[in-house]
């Protein structure tokens, strides 16, 4: 039988989250990258559980919505394969994450594939340009762009000196895959 869900509980367990990454990134001198809200999340515990019920469901992380997360998830959850230089395999993954979480709901509505977010060659260490993503062209950029746009057309990506850069979502050569299917999935220990 399921345990009722207690509202409380799952607030003070929040709480307990954010104090332990507060803790940590003090210890290790980090600077954040965003600032936790405790005073905010204490007073909701002096609310009635009726509204903590409905605070606490607002809180819960956001179920999976675009297309790619499950596969994604997996993708960046992997150890580094062995022939992949940790440094790249870091910035590929984040580079992954960042433009899923603030353009992947833009892309799919301005009619991107998830090919072209996240396809890249079958042999990813034989570089082919034409077949790939979004992603795997701003990675392999080698320069810091950042996204400033996406239409459906194209993302501009804006460089440290002001250039703006242009990568167009339509994959020109067929065979392109995903990067979660380029990169083979480790075993585990």
């Amino acid at each position: 039988m399921a345990s009722r869900f207690d509202p409380r509980a799952f607030i003070e367990a929040e709480l307990a989250e954010v104090s332990q990454t507060v803790a940590a990134e003090s210890q290790l001198g980090g600077a954040f990258s965003f600032v936790p809200k405790t005073a905010e999340i204490c007073g909701i515990l002096d609310r009635p559980s009726s509204a903590l019920a409905t605070i606490a469901t607002l809180a819960a992380p956001p179920a999976e919505t675009l297309p790619w997360d499950a596969d994604l998830r997996r993708f960046v959850d992997q150890p580094c394969p062995d022939d992949v230089r940790p440094e790249y395999w870091d910035e590929l993954t984040n580079e992954a994450l960042s433009v899923s979480k603030h353009w992947g709901a833009t892309a799919l509505s301005a009619g991107w594939s998830a090919l072209d977010l996240f396809g890249c060659n079958p042999d990813p260490s034989k570089r082919r340009g034409d077949r790939d993503g979004l992603v795997k062209s701003i990675v392999d950029l080698r320069i810091a762009v950042r996204i400033v746009d996406l239409t459906h057309a194209y993302a501009a990506l804006k460089d440290l000196n002001g250039h703006v850069l242009r990568h167009r979502p339509a994959l020109r050569a067929p065979g392109a895959v995903f990067l979660w299917e380029a990169y083979p999935m480790t075993a585990g220990p």
